[in-house]
């Protein structure tokens, strides 16, 4: 288990669950790994085999996955052809794709984006139910319109990647300032990650460049980060980090991105940005077109480059707003005044989650209300809490697309 890519010396923290959700959120600035403490008790051991490889690891049991799926079903697999060396993308059966990992060789196959969850309807208690409250306060994965064709996301963003040693995702940024979160059921990952604060620097350096390790002294250069990640550990990417995972052995992970009231602010800040850049793109055709028909040509270009636009906002904002006042209908918590400087898109990762409690004159009195929102089942106290957050937050993102409107 050699990595092809370059090592680091600095690594993404690794938590365990002492952490207090204080320390989580303001950790929240940079990557970190949520350690096998918090996966114990998930049930993803039914995808994997009953004896450990050379890696001392439990490797996917073709036989087990394939019953679990549907061996016919047919899925977009990429490999690397072995004559131009360059990534191609194939529709096959899950069955053939279990026969090229089983094959081996250099063609690096790897299963991406796979809405399993969604066409397989997988028992929650796999790993939904077991997850820290903070991952399911999702709003696009974990509502009651997530599977509906209400959903103004137009489907869900959970997904399992299955790959062979060697394959990987190259340099990117996760879509739409989404939180992701990638829990490795087996297998080893080298992931390498640019430091925010050299984003800029190097997008303006290599604006083409698609893999780290194609750049002399990188590491040093721009002083990125890498982590190891095992079996049974979570990776959380905040919003706008630069990344890139291989996969030393052979991995299954399971992967979501995420919008809540913790990245909220970002997703809106950059939808504003794509808009006035779609807006100055198009701004030849203005005069070509009718008023609405100029709107409708923006949002399907803003959608096709961001896949959020104003309209999928302002829906989603509302469905959050409709959802959380029925669950604190009749209670005076939706009457507080929001927290100060919610606006500020550096409240959570530079405030303080205390200041929500304070603000809402509605605290816990638990032994653990200190790692409520790593917990997989808080208080209803701090339930009610994150609700009203939600609720707060909600409000906001409506008024902010209803002024732009009326610009």
């Amino acid at each position: 288990m050699v990595s092809l890519w370059p090592k680091s010396q600095r690594k993404v923290p690794t938590f365990g669950k002492e952490i207090t959700q204080l320390d989580f959120v303001r950790s929240l600035r940079e990557p970190c790994i949520l350690s096998k403490d918090f996966t114990t008790t998930f049930e993803a051991d039914i995808f994997l085999s009953d004896y450990k490889n050379e890696h001392g690891i439990s490797p996917v049991d073709y036989e087990k996955f394939l019953n679990i799926f549907d061996p016919n079903h047919e899925v977009s697999v990429e490999q690397i052809d072995p004559q131009s060396g360059r990534k191609v993308y194939r529709r096959m059966s899950l069955l053939d794709f279990i026969y090229l990992l089983q094959e081996g060789g250099d063609s690096q196959v790897y299963l991406k984006d796979w809405h399993a969850q969604k066409e397989f309807s997988l028992p929650s208690n796999i790993y939904h139910d077991h997850l820290p409250y903070f991952m399911k306060m999702d709003w696009i994965n974990n509502e009651k319109w997530t599977e509906s064709d209400e959903n103004p996301m137009k489907g869900d963003y959970r997904f399992i990647y299955f790959g062979a040693p060697g394959s990987r995702t190259l340099l990117h940024e996760d879509v739409f300032r989404s939180f992701s979160w990638s829990y490795n059921v087996t297998g080893f990952k080298h992931w390498l990650i640019l430091p925010m604060h050299r984003k800029a620097e190097f997008l303006q350096r290599y604006p083409e460049v698609d893999d780290f390790s194609t750049i002399p002294n990188v590491i040093e250069d721009f002083e990125l980060i890498e982590a190891i990640q095992e079996p049974g550990e979570i990776m959380v990417m905040p919003p706008g980090f630069y990344h890139q995972v291989l996969n030393l052995t052979e991995c299954l992970s399971i992967n979501h991105n995420t919008i809540n009231a913790f990245n909220i602010f970002a997703v809106y800040e950059e939808l504003c940005e794509r808009l006035i850049a779609v807006l100055k793109e198009l701004d030849d055709q203005r005069e070509l077109r009718t008023e609405d028909d100029f709107a409708e040509t923006v949002e399907l270009v803003l959608y096709s480059d961001y896949r959020i636009t104003k309209r999928t906002m302002l829906q989603l904002a509302q469905f959050i707003q409709s959802d959380r006042s029925q669950k604190l209908k009749n209670d005076h918590i939706i009457d507080c005044d929001p927290p100060p400087d919610i606006e500020a898109s550096n409240f959570w990762t530079f405030g303080d989650i205390r200041v929500v409690e304070s603000i809402l004159n509605c605290q816990c009195d638990c032994s653990d209300a200190s790692r409520h929102l790593l917990s997989p089942n808080p208080c209803p106290t701090f339930i009610k809490q994150m609700n009203a957050v939600d609720y707060f937050f909600s409000q906001f993102i409506i008024r902010k697309i209803a002024d732009s409107y009326e610009q």
